[in-house]
């Protein structure tokens, strides 16, 4: 049997999945499910934007080339207080997909905690899912890929709308229905 058979077997029997609501996000009970979730959706946006695909590199967890869901927001809920009321909003909001990246375990022991405007520059160094949110992401001929639509420049609590619409149409081709 082949790993995408296997994964879409598991995916099948899975309760909540990201096209069942627009509030998935990671909690307790499903790091192992979302982790596989955004090797999908980043290896699908690579391959899409003729790149190779790192699939299987993308679902390693363990070991030094391990990755991690990596949180666009640091954990402050006080440096969004102008966009939420209360903490438990603000998790809310952080821990849905949009707000989540896949990244190498040494990158997110070493940024996790700068604030997004600090740590985007980064990301251009990272998978082509990370570099969505910086504007020369967007600029043809950048190794190779082209990327269609607006970088979340800011990615401000509205601003994570237009990337749920975008990141659902990628996970329907990801996941199945």
């Amino acid at each position: 049997m082949l790993v995408a058979e296997i994964l879409s077997k598991r995916i099948e029997g899975e309760a909540e999945t990201f096209a069942s609501t627009d509030r998935f996000r990671l909690n307790a009970m499903n790091g192992g499910q979302l982790h596989r979730l955004l090797a999908g959706i980043t290896d699908f946006v690579e391959t899409g934007s003729s790149l190779s695909s790192r699939y299987a590199e993308y679902l390693q967890r363990k070991g030094k080339n391990g990755y991690e869901i990596e949180h666009i927001w640091a954990n402050h809920s006080e440096r969004h207080e102008d966009e939420f009321t209360h903490h438990t909003d603000f998790q809310e909001y952080r821990n849905r997909t949009v707000g989540l990246l896949l990244l190498p375990k040494s990158f997110t022991a070493s940024y996790e905690d700068l604030r997004y405007a600090e740590k985007r520059e980064h990301y251009l160094k990272q998978n082509l899912l990370a570099q969505s949110l910086l504007e020369l992401a967007y600029q043809p001929g950048l190794r190779g890929q082209e990327l269609r639509g607006e970088p979340a420049y800011r990615l401000p609590k509205e601003g994570r709308g237009s990337r749920r619409i975008a990141a659902q149409v990628v996970c329907s081709k990801v996941t199945p229905t």
